[in-house]
């Protein structure tokens, strides 16, 4: 029941996201202005880090798109930033102080031919007071003109997972292999359940930890045990960090035996949870052991990740 209530408030939470987004005047004359929003670089990206943002113009009229471009491009294209609270992320001083300025705007004018695009590239790291890592929701406006008497709304609102500063990690090679682990789970998306159980369990048998705890989704997987879930739950996020660290030191240092063979049996899905059902061989010096496991995975940004698992021994 909880948790069907929090999907349910997710979900309003993100409806009011796009109600906000959609409250937006745009021109609705001209639709032959096309504005769109993409990241300058595909990476993971840190709180207090630079967040390149592109918005390209496209002219999908018949004729020539005349429209004036400030010198300085707050005055030109803007954002609205939200969290997944459908809060408003504030502009830094850095954008009021622009803003604010009696000097004179300098524009130019600028034309685009048919089908032609034009693009600009924003660090909106400097125009906003991001405060602490989380789920972000962008949206572009393009002004075609200094008075402001128009204005373009991106087609499409950008996903923003804004990680915790690097100077949060307990060490540098901490940081280094969060990144790998992000960049690995980039790459698991739309992959089977079973598959991402299966690359675990390989990555166990080669005894690659880092590889393995991948595949984890640490914020379910840690609470489950009872000695670190309150101070999880109640830590900071740079405190997590070091939480979670200690953690995974802790998981491998129980593991006593070898995994030396596993086969998969069945796989349930069921939206966004799965069960995969698992035959594990493991080896103690001279003996193997034998158990039927069960693996319990979320999805989770388009990639499913290991939330739980439970092993009986077969007798």
């Amino acid at each position: 029941m909880i948790n069907k209530a929090k999907k349910i408030l997710l979900l309003l939470l993100f409806l009011n996201i796009c109600n906000i987004f959609l409250g937006f005047d745009s021109n609705p004359n001209n639709n032959n202005i096309e504005v769109f929003l993409k990241f300058e670089n595909e990476e993971i990206y840190f709180l207090n880090s630079p967040i390149l943002i592109k918005i390209e113009i496209t002219n999908k009229s018949p004729n020539n798109y005349f429209f004036e471009v400030a010198e300085n491009l707050i005055f030109t294209v803007d954002f609205k930033v939200f969290t997944s609270y459908a809060e408003q992320v504030p502009y830094s001083k850095y954008y009021i102080l622009s803003k604010a300025t009696k000097e004179k705007v300098y524009t130019r004018t600028l034309m685009l031919t048919p089908n032609q695009s034009l693009s600009y590239t924003v660090d909106i790291s400097q125009w906003f007071e991001f405060k602490e890592g989380g789920i972000y929701f962008i949206q572009g406006l393009f002004y075609p003109s200094i008075e402001r008497d128009q204005v373009f709304l991106t087609k499409n609102i950008l996903k923003l997972e804004l990680n915790p500063p690097k100077s949060f990690f307990p060490s540098e090679k901490t940081a280094k292999e969060y990144v790998q682990a992000k960049i690995t789970q980039q790459n698991l998306k739309d992959l089977p359940p079973y598959k991402i159980v299966e690359m675990a369990l390989k990555a166990r048998i080669d005894h690659n930890w880092d590889l393995y705890f991948t595949f984890f989704d640490f914020d379910s997987y840690i609470i489950q045990y009872s000695k670190y879930r309150d101070i999880y739950l109640y830590a900071s996020e740079q405190d997590r960090l070091k939480i979670i660290e200690d953690f995974k030191k802790e998981r491998i240092s129980e593991f006593y035996n070898d995994l030396i063979h596993f086969e998969i049996k069945k796989s349930i899905i069921e939206k966004d949870k799965a069960i995969i059902y698992v035959y594990l061989e493991f080896k103690y010096k001279n003996i193997i052991e034998k158990f039927d496991g069960e693996f319990y995975l979320i999805l989770k940004n388009q990639v499913w990740l290991i939330s739980g698992y439970i092993l009986v021994p077969i007798h």
